[in-house]
């Protein structure tokens, strides 16, 4: 019993290893698939850069596309795509590449002169629904950073919140717990403002599904078919709110509250 026990034993620990090995040499592969799309994305990249100033702008947007295959998040590539496309006069695709960018870096100052610039080439000049004083200053202070840097200022502020806790508590001076005191609440309530600022970001940039109208023109139906009344119409470039759908048909509203129907078609999501 005792040799059989042994060779249990052994013929698991054999197995065990055989496992381990088969896990590193999945993971070792998985890294290099991973390095090698990365760098191939790299060059592609940085040779669709060259196209753009070579100006070749249809090259480059092809270039730009093939780098989105391996890498759809990059806010670099959707901006230098606004960029070619904006050389091109190709101005709705411009601004939904900006809009793109700015969905992933919403606080990247570059990225909004730019889209700002590319808007001043569309039709409609729609004046958007007038927003409480307070709202707007919420809405700015939301963009001071971005989603990723809220989150690590919230977790700056939770360690001070702790080191704080810890004074107060651990140390006999008064004035220094005093002191971790007023910090501490102070802190704390950074921390419940960053949190709720970053969820409000988090809403404008997320909370509703928009998109570009890339089509000349279109008419604007008052219900989700072609015999609806046309209530008003809408040009290229043009960013709508996409509220509800029916068949192709998508409900959409524009900045200044007007709702209407049209066809799936005609837009782009951003």
């Amino acid at each position: 019993m005792m040799a059989d026990n042994k060779q249990v034993s052994s013929w698991q620990l054999a197995m065990s290893k055989i496992k381990n090995a088969l896990l590193a040499l999945i993971l070792l592969f998985c890294s290099s698939m991973e390095l090698i799309a990365k760098e191939s994305a790299d060059s592609k990249f940085t040779k669709a850069n060259t196209l753009f100033q070579k100006q070749d702008f249809e090259g480059a947007v092809k270039g730009y596309f093939e780098v989105l295959r391996y890498d759809s998040t990059s806010p670099e590539v959707w901006f230098n795509l606004g960029n070619a496309y904006y050389r091109l006069g190709d101005f709705p695709k411009a601004i939904l590449s900006y809009e793109r960018a700015k969905k992933i870096s919403p606080a990247d100052e570059d990225i909004e002169f730019n889209l700002h610039v590319a808007n001043l080439h569309t039709t409609d000049k729609i004046d958007p629904l007038p927003r409480i004083f307070y709202l707007r200053w919420i809405d700015v202070a939301s963009y001071l950073f971005s989603l990723s840097d809220w989150a690590v200022t919230i977790v700056i502020l939770f360690v001070l919140i702790i080191i704080f806790i810890l004074c107060y508590f651990l140390i006999p001076s008064i004035a220094i717990r005093k002191t971790s005191f007023y910090f501490g609440v102070v802190s704390f309530l950074l921390v419940v403002s960053s949190y709720n600022l970053a969820l409000h970001q988090r809403h404008l940039i997320y909370g509703t599904e928009r998109a570009i109208i890339i089509s000349a023109s279109v008419y604007v139906k008052s219900s989700p078919d072609e015999k609806g009344t046309d209530l008003f119409i809408l040009h290229e470039g043009t960013k709508v709110d996409l509220l509800d759908e029916l068949n192709d048909w998508k409900k959409i509203r524009i900045a200044n509250g007007s709702i209407g129907w049209v066809r799936e078609n005609t837009f782009e999501v951003i």
